[in-house]
C-alpha cells in the first residue's frame, strides 16, 4: 500500500530508510502523507524505532490542549521533522532545561528557542541532530486541537501504520541560522515569551 501518490510504502514490516535520500525527497514524501487527509505524523528521536507510541504528559506554555497525557501528531512536516532529528538526549546532557517551539511569521514557519539552546544553534553544534523517526498514524484515531488546525492528539496508545527513518542532515535544511539573505529559521524567544515559559515551568 502507498500514500496514494506512489511515494512511500505503508507497511508494518519495519522502518523505511530515508536517511540517504536528499532532503527534497524526504520533504515531498512527508508532505504527501500529511496532505492525504488520511494520516497524522509524529516525530521522535528515541532510538530504536518504537513499535507503539504511548501517551506522554506534554508541557506547553502556549496552549491548554498541549498539556494532556496524549500522543501528539501534526500535519506540519517541518515541526514533525524537528521532533524527529533534534537530539533530546544530547540536549538534556548539556542543558539544565530548554524549550523549542514554532510560530508562523509572514507566512513561513520559524522555530523559537530559549537562549541556551539558541546559542548551540548559533555555534552550529554538530551533535544537535541525530537520525530519528517519523511515525505515520491513522488520522481517524486523533482529535484536532481546538487551538491549532495542524495539531492533533490521541489519548490512547497507537501502532504506526509505517515508520520513516530520517537523517540528522535535515537539520541544516530546517534550522537555517545566520544566513546572508537574513531568512533565518531559528530565533530566540522574546522577553515576554521567555517570562511566560518561566512562569509555566514553576
Amino acid at each position: 500500500m502507498t500514500d496514494g501518490r506512489g511515494h512511500a510504502p505503508l507497511a508494518r514490516s519495519g522502518p523505511v530508510n530515508l536517511t540517504t535520500d536528499p532532503p527534497e525527497r524526504v520533504l515531498s514524501i512527508c508532505w504527501a502523507l500529511a496532505e492525504s487527509g488520511t494520516y497524522v505524523l509524529h516525530g521522535s528521536n528515541v532510538r530504536p524505532a518504537l513499535p507503539r507510541i504511548e501517551p506522554r504528559q506534554a508541557n506547553d506554555a502556549m496552549k491548554s490542549s498541549g498539556n494532556y497525557i496524549a500522543v501528539y501528531g501534526s500535519l506540519n512536516v517541518d515541526v514533525v521533522l524537528m521532533h524527529a532529528i533534534l537530539d533530546k538526549a544530547y540536549l538534556l546532557s548539556r542543558l539544565k532545561s530548554y524549550a523549542v517551539g514554532y510560530r508562523i511569521r509572514a507566512g513561513r514557519l520559524v522555530f523559537n528557542a530559549t537562549d541556551n539552546l539558541y546559542q548551540l544553534f548559533k555555534q552550529k553544534d554538530p551533535q544537535l541532530f541525530s537520525d530519528g523517526y517519523v511515525y505515520v498514524l491513522d488520522r481517524g484515531c486523533f482529535v484536532r486541537s481546538p487551538e491549532s488546525p495542524s495539531e492533533f492528539f490521541a489519548l490512547q496508545p497507537l501502532e504506526p501504520l509505517t515508520t520513516l527513518e530520517v537523517s540528522a542532515s535535515l537539520g541544516a535544511h530546517l534550522f537555517r541560522i545566520d544566513t546572508p539573505e537574513g531568512d533565518d529559521r531559528v530565533v530566540p524567544y522574546s522577553a515576554d515569551e521567555t517570562a511566560r515559559l518561566a512562569s509555566h515551568h514553576r
